[in-house]
């Protein structure tokens, strides 16, 4: 247990009495911690979301609201104020002795610099989208940011009970109530025909939605400890399994696809099919292979000087006093091909250094990147010095090759090489 005490000093009868509070917290192992980013458009529903989770954890005993300005996490005057969130907000609670370290971030793509920082330190992303106004610019932009941190992601689909997402038949809609009297036979079993059919038209389509994408459907009925039970919970194995087929027909076509598990209770959990493109739309996607070129890049012994870049190693001591190999890697930006946007100079460099060992055996790797939007005068005076990057490598002591890369997203121009590296 930790704690933590606070004092505070009253004056009773012109006498200073002093009181010192102790608050004891639990501790947690880093296997029962879990942080995630809630992440989406613009009025997607994020901190009502991230309200509701509090209040089933116990954190709050009821619903705060928006329009109120009684919300957890916006509580700054200016979220009040314009009833939106501005800021990034930490929220936690418990759930079945777990701990869930829950970011509330804003949907605006004004502050999107909030969101791509809880991405940066978040286990996954819980990607809000509502059912009305569908995916929106705000969501694939976090969908892209969390693709490129190499973060798990998981959707939540909100408002499903929102007016406009279905057409009512001649009937009564599902949320009113039915006028006073009795109803004719003939219109009872009217109504709840086509509500019966809304009912589960709705299920299948999203149950048939997470089975397309690999998910898992949590049904509209308020199982959230099973929710919460499926976010903390840590598999005992997985496995990815991938293959090629000889025989697919490039024909652009969904082909079924069924995995047997020859073990007693046992299952896998796969996709139900996989997509065959055509010919043509297999040759575009080939022709700009921007990413593997990057990969192939690490893994070769060919040097590159498309840009001018320089990688320098050293030896230092981390944190923990373990040997480690950091690389400072130099760009110069005089020959690389920006872009303008909104008034800026916008380029991103992707660097990645590997070592390898004397048998040429993958030992330990790190990648990094670094995005610039500059302005005028920045730019030029970055143009003249340059950009400089460190990227450390632990591993044993002794001697290795060091790759180091770098390629601009622009043009996927590349700078590659290798050199000796020794670990002391």
């Amino acid at each position: 247990m930790a704690a933590e005490c606070r004092h505070a000093r009253r004056n009773i009868g012109g006498h200073a009495i002093d009181d010192y509070i102790v608050y004891f917290m639990k501790t947690y192992q880093p296997s029962e911690i879990r942080n995630f980013a809630i992440v989406g458009h613009a009025s997607a529903g994020k901190t009502m979301l991230s309200e509701a989770m509090l209040v089933c954890g116990g954190v709050l005993n009821r619903l705060g609201s928006i329009a109120a300005g009684t919300t957890a996490s916006d509580y700054h005057d200016s979220e009040r104020q314009r009833q939106i969130s501005v800021h990034a907000s930490l929220l936690h609670t418990e759930w079945q002795g777990k701990k869930f370290n829950i970011i509330d971030t804003p949907g605006y793509l004004d502050f999107i610099s909030e969101g791509l920082g809880a991405l940066r330190v978040g286990d996954f992303a819980l990607v809000v989208v509502h059912a009305q106004h569908g995916v929106s610019v705000g969501t694939e932009q976090v969908w892209e940011y969390a693709s490129r941190y190499g973060i798990p992601k998981m959707i939540v689909i909100n408002a499903l009970d929102a007016r406009g997402l279905f057409v009512e038949g001649p009937s009564r809609p599902p949320d009113v109530a039915a006028m006073e009297g009795r109803l004719s036979l003939a219109t009872f079993l009217w109504d709840n025909t086509t509500r019966r059919e809304k009912q589960q038209a709705e299920e299948s389509s999203m149950e048939n939605f997470a089975m397309a994408t690999g998910g898992l459907l949590f049904r509209n009925n308020n199982d959230l400890d099973y929710g919460f039970y499926e976010l903390g919970v840590v598999p005992a194995f997985s496995y990815m399994l991938s293959f090629s087929a000889d025989d697919v027909r490039p024909d652009g076509a969904l082909h079924a696809l069924k995995v047997k598990v020859d073990r007693p209770n046992s299952y896998a959990e796969y996709r139900p099919g996989y997509y065959a493109p055509t010919t043509a739309a297999a040759g575009a996607t080939e022709s700009v292979p921007v990413k593997s070129k990057l990969d192939q890049a690490v893994t070769s012994q060919q040097n590159f000087s498309e840009i001018p870049a320089t990688f320098v190693p050293k030896n230092a001591k981390s944190p923990d006093g373990k040997s480690e190999l950091a690389v400072t890697i130099h760009v110069d930006l005089k020959s690389m091909p920006f872009k303008t946007e909104n008034g800026r100079e916008v380029e991103r460099l992707d660097m990645v250094v590997a070592l390898f060992d004397s048998a040429g055996n993958f030992v330990t790797g790190k990648s990094g990147e670094m995005d610039l939007a500059l302005k005028s005068g920045t730019f030029v005076r970055l143009e003249a010095t340059g950009v400089s990057g460190v990227l450390s490598l632990q591993a044993p002591p002794g001697s290795y090759r060091l790759r180091g890369v770098v390629q601009e997203a622009v043009s996927g121009k590349t700078a590659a090489t290798s050199m000796a590296a020794e670990v002391q």
